[in-house]
């Protein structure tokens, strides 16, 4: 039986009677929610004392107009009934306990044993603090929302710390693309990975994203073709990259053996075991680094390209032992293309469902927004030069950087 869900009105009761939420519903009684009411306890039960009607179709109709309702008066519902993190994932229990979660969680490398100051730090403290501060972000102060931003970051926030810290955080902002991303992320990085899909895929039938596995994190344009890998061969950009990448190569490895200290780790905070390290040509919004003077080569080559074709470029190495777990990029408006450096074998990327590898002098192309993985797993370490380029669809008039 097909159940549709009307126009939502608040309701205020007579005598004594708190005020309900009241939901028309064609066909059958008014799904209500008193003052103070846990929503999926009432939805459950609604749902299973309809005559005639499958519970789990009734759920699978209902709940999603119900989000799309709820999250258009978040704080007037909020404020008004009981919501869990379950509801954004069908609300099935998740009966998920932050204490219960590794500090550090990977498939690639099960014997990881984190430093001692990952269990003995006040990860409470810490929660709170960033949920504080998203707190103060959300009434748009700037400043604590560039410091949240540093703080979970440099903090490297333990698995458990990112359950606790983003099952909360969506309860506060439950239609920001990051805080949904990072929710949907703890569950993966949980071990729930069931979890982790329903809820990406629930966003994208809010209209939030586009594609339950291209989950930008910053910016999603939609209508701009979206796949996550494309064919080097069709991008001008890739053929003067690996034109120029023998003497790129020789400068690199210079540097790379001569000049450690130019290689600062990722700032991501992504990675598990062995070391991420970068160091940057040019960063988006700005032009070229001061440590860019010292790779003449690469620059000579980046200026064999229009001005406008990319937005940033860095060198990134990762260490043999390296996990860099799951996650999505800023954007669906850039695509990202690796130049091969130095790789001997062992390590390789994963972008949705298909893995790929590296080969030294040539370049792969692929879209960052869609979910993506990388794993070493060789003997020697693999570098790569990044370069982010404006997806090819998007007008030039949109080409900003944020």
């Amino acid at each position: 039986m097909l159940l549709t869900l009307l126009v939502l009105s608040l309701i205020h009761c007579v005598s004594s009677t708190p005020p309900v939420l009241s939901f028309p519903i064609e066909g059958q009684p008014p799904l209500q929610f008193a003052e103070h009411q846990d929503v999926c306890q009432v939805l459950h039960s609604y749902c299973n004392t309809l005559p005639g009607v499958d519970p789990a179709g009734c759920m699978a109709q209902i709940h999603i107009e119900l989000m799309r309702q709820f999250t258009r008066a978040w704080e007037s519902i909020v404020s008004q009934l009981v919501i869990g993190p379950e509801f954004f994932i069908d609300c099935k229990p998740l009966n998920l306990d932050a204490t219960s979660v590794p500090l550090f969680n990977s498939h690639f490398i099960p014997n990881y044993v984190p430093p001692d100051h990952f269990s003995t730090r006040n990860s409470t403290q810490i929660v709170e603090q960033l949920l504080n501060l998203l707190r103060r972000a959300m009434k748009r102060d700037t400043q604590a929302l560039a410091e949240f931003n540093r703080r979970r970051t440099e903090t490297e926030l333990t698995d458990q710390e990112r359950v606790s810290l983003y099952t909360q955080a969506v309860l506060l902002i439950p239609t920001n693309l990051f805080v949904l991303d990072q929710f949907g992320l703890s569950l993966l990085y949980a071990g729930r990975a069931t979890e982790a899909y329903q809820l990406f895929r629930n966003a994208v039938s809010l209209g939030i994203w586009g594609d339950y596995m291209q989950r930008p994190v910053s910016k999603y344009v939609p209508g701009l073709t979206a796949m996550p890998w494309h064919d080097p061969s069709r991008y001008d950009v890739v053929r003067v990259l690996e034109e120029g990448y023998p003497a790129i190569r020789t400068e690199f490895l210079h540097r790379y053996h001569n000049n450690q200290e130019l290689f600062t780790t990722e700032r991501e905070s992504l990675h598990m075991g062995g070391d991420w390290t970068e160091v940057r040509i040019k960063s988006s919004g700005h032009g070229l680094t001061e440590e860019s003077a010292l790779f003449p080569e690469t620059v000579r080559t980046l200026s064999n390209l229009p001005p406008d074709t990319f937005t940033s470029v860095k060198f990134s190495i990762i260490q043999p032992g390296t996990h860099i777990r799951t996650h999505t990029g800023p954007s669906n408006e850039r695509l990202r293309i690796h130049l091969c450096i130095y790789h001997t074998g062992g390590s390789r990327i994963r972008v949705v469902d298909k893995w790929h590898g590296w080969q030294e002098g040539k370049a792969i192309v692929f879209d960052d927004s869609f979910e993506h993985e990388v794993v070493n797993l060789g003997s020697e370490f693999r570098a790569v030069l990044i370069l982010d380029i404006w997806h090819p669809e998007l007008p030039a008039d949109k080409r900003i950087v944020h």
